[in-house]
């Protein structure tokens, strides 16, 4: 009996340790989330204002707040893409992390219960099942909307560089724009396949079932 009680009482400190930790995480996703929401505004401008807009608003802050004056906008934009590759890969690093974590507390609260007799899923269930409308819309725009944009705008932006460098009469090279760009277009391929896998093997599988039926 004492046993289990020495048991039970560090699966709970440990449990409220990794509820402490997730907390954190959370706060950090959010923070990243708007930075990359920011940036990703920025190259929207870039995009359908053109004219070094958004370099030239970037540029006056920059000087407003450091009293520096930065004349080549190439080196904004590219900095921009950089920032936004940095801010975006942490994104999908601590949202992964957050996806884990809640299946293990779903786990641990599942041993405690058995061990105590007490329902101690209240965190997991109430993440992993039975969302209220609005929770499941924000898990949409996390998992499924953001991805989507990000991928889209990023194509969009390739092709306005690409098209950049084999437009007459020069040849622009913009080779830290190009790679910052693929990298950030693989990092959120491998997020969105890897965050919706649960969805995703469903949807073979009920294809799968489909094909069976068929033959």
């Amino acid at each position: 009996m004492e046993n289990k009680i020495a048991k039970s009482d560090l699966l709970l400190k440990h449990h409220i340790d990794t509820l402490n930790r997730l907390t954190q995480h959370i706060r950090s996703r959010e923070k990243f989330f708007i930075w990359s929401l920011i940036l990703l505004t920025v190259m929207l401008m870039d995009l359908l204002l053109r004219n070094n807009y958004a370099e030239s608003l970037i540029n006056i802050a920059i000087n407003k707040q450091y009293s520096l004056n930065i004349n080549n906008p190439n080196v904004l934009k590219e900095a921009v893409i950089w920032l936004l590759a940095y801010t975006s890969l942490r994104y999908f690093q601590i949202n992964i992390y957050i996806e884990r974590q809640y299946g293990y507390l779903s786990m641990v609260e599942t041993y405690l219960s058995e061990m105590l007799g007490l329902n101690l899923k209240r965190e997991s269930q109430d993440y992993l099942a039975g969302y209220p409308m609005f929770s499941d819309w924000a898990d949409l725009v996390y998992k499924i909307i953001f991805p989507i944009f990000f991928v889209i705008l990023l194509l969009c932006y390739l092709f306005q560089v690409l098209h950049g460098i084999f437009a007459p009469p020069k040849i622009k090279i913009h080779i830290m724009e190009i790679t910052g760009i693929i990298f950030m277009l693989i990092s959120s391929v491998l997020y969105t396949f890897y965050i919706n896998k649960a969805k995703i093997n469903s949807i073979c599988k009920f294809f799968k079932v489909c094909l069976k039926c068929k033959g």
